[in-house]
C-alpha cells in the first residue's frame, strides 16, 4: 500500500493516478488554441476590412455601409457583448444542429453526421465557437491598428513614392 500524500488539502496521489489524461487535456488544449487563434486571425483580418470599407465612388457607398460594414458591425457587437460561455452553448445546442444533423443538416447528413456528433461534436463545437469569438476581438485590434496610423504618416509614404497599395 502507497503512503497517500498531502499538500496541505490537497491530495498529490490521486493527480498522480491521473496525470496521463491531464497532459493529453493540456495538449489538446494547445492544438485548439492555436487552431482557433489562426483562424480567428484570418476571419477578424477580413471582418476588420469589412469594417474599414469605404469606397470613394459614389454607386458603392450604400452597398458597402449595408453589405460589408453594418453585417460585420453587428457580428462584432455580438461576440464582444456577450459571454463566451453562452457564445458556446448556443453554437453546440443551436447552431451545430442546424448544419451537422442525421437527417436534416444543411452541411452534412446521414451516419457521418451520427459519427461526428457522437466522437467530435463537443470538439467541433468548441473550435468553432472559439474561432468566431476570437476573431471578434482580433478584428477590433486589426482595425485599431489600421485606424492609428495618421495621415501625416500617409503624405509620408506617398512622398516617398509608396502608392495606396504598396
Amino acid at each position: 500500500m502507497e503512503p497517500i500524500v498531502w499538500f496541505g488539502w490537497f491530495r498529490v496521489d490521486i493527480l498522480l493516478d491521473y496525470k496521463d489524461l491531464f497532459l493529453q487535456g493540456a495538449w489538446m488544449t494547445l492544438r485548439m488554441t492555436v487552431v482557433c487563434v489562426l483562424l480567428g486571425s484570418l476571419l477578424g483580418l477580413g471582418l476588420a476590412l469589412a469594417r474599414l470599407a469605404h469606397p470613394v465612388h459614389a454607386p458603392w457607398t450604400w452597398a458597402a455601409r449595408l453589405g460589408l460594414r453594418w453585417p460585420a458591425s453587428v457580428y462584432v457587437s455580438f461576440f464582444r457583448g456577450t459571454p463566451l460561455f453562452v457564445q458556446i452553448l448556443l453554437i453546440h445546442f443551436a447552431v451545430m444542429p442546424l448544419f451537422i444533423h442525421p437527417v436534416s443538416g444543411l452541411i452534412v447528413m446521414g451516419e457521418l453526421a451520427r459519427t461526428l456528433k457522437q466522437e467530435h461534436g463537443a470538439l467541433i463545437s468548441g473550435v468553432v465557437a472559439l474561432t468566431l469569438n476570437s476573431a471578434a476581438y482580433i478584428s477590433e485590434v486589426f482595425r485599431a491598428g489600421i485606424q492609428s496610423i495618421s495621415r501625416g504618416q500617409f503624405n509620408a509614404g506617398r512622398s516617398l513614392g509608396c502608392g495606396p497599395r504598396r
